[in-house]
């Protein structure tokens, strides 16, 4: 199967690199932005002006592009054995078995996603 170059500690640090986390309009603004978005960039033309926009990781038209950033718990210097590439699942309410599939295959991929099973909306 397409699974067998992922699975194992030996792809653990490749899966962590090319998979980082998705990051919420209102992060990007608060913790990337050097402008904290009171000025344009590739990224966010604008701060967020509503809680839906600031919960979004993409809004179109080009006002928040999106960005992916790795997050601490990704670093695999910092933690060689418990790093993870990120991965964008269904909210708890639609049927997902990612979560089986990547600890049965042993594979270092993790949705943590706002919703309470790590997944996101469909309107995110």
């Amino acid at each position: 199967g397409t699974f067998v170059g992922l699975r194992g500690e030996k792809h653990r640090h490749k899966l962590a690199e090319l998979f980082p986390t998705p990051t919420r309009w209102f992060d990007y603004c608060t913790a990337v932005s050097d402008t904290n978005c009171t000025q344009p960039d590739d990224v966010a033309q604008r701060a967020p002006a509503t809680t839906d926009e600031e919960e979004s990781y993409f809004v179109a038209d080009g006002l928040y592009n999106g960005y992916f950033r790795h997050l601490p718990e990704q670093n695999c210097t910092t933690h060689p054995t418990t790093c993870y590439g990120h991965f964008v699942d269904y909210p708890c309410s639609w049927a997902s078995h990612v979560r089986q599939y990547t600890h049965w295959l042993n594979i270092s991929l993790k949705s943590t996603g706002p919703d309470p099973a790590g997944g996101y909306s469909y309107m995110q």
